[in-house]
């Protein structure tokens, strides 16, 4: 899974390297994310503003009509449902999600 996703970030940079186009939905959650980041001191960790910033713009999304309340609700379910997962909460917490808990094969 992870190899897969790296490879997609690949992918999308490769075909826009300008930031024009495609490349901006790897921003998806990050504004608001780094904003809610900067006014925590960055003692907040990034995953955890970037998840804020995606259910908030995911939220004004909804709220301007260029966002689907159904995909909303969607997207939101999922994040749930990995939240749910657990992951570690010490200081510079590391995820502990599935995909880090398996053991590669080789």
């Amino acid at each position: 899974m992870i190899r897969r996703a790296v490879q997609a970030k690949i992918d999308v940079v490769a075909e826009d390297e300008r930031e024009a186009g495609v490349r901006a939905l790897l921003n998806f959650g990050h504004t608001v994310g780094h904003a809610l980041e900067a006014g925590a001191a960055f003692r907040a960790l990034h995953g955890d503003c970037v998840a804020v910033g995606m259910r908030a713009e995911l939220g004004l999304g909804v709220a301007l009509g260029v966002t689907r309340a159904e995909l909303r609700r969607r997207v939101v379910g999922l994040m749930d449902a990995w939240a749910s997962r657990g992951r570690s909460r010490r200081p510079g917490g590391r995820a502990r999600g599935p995909a880090l808990r398996q053991k590669t094969r080789g």
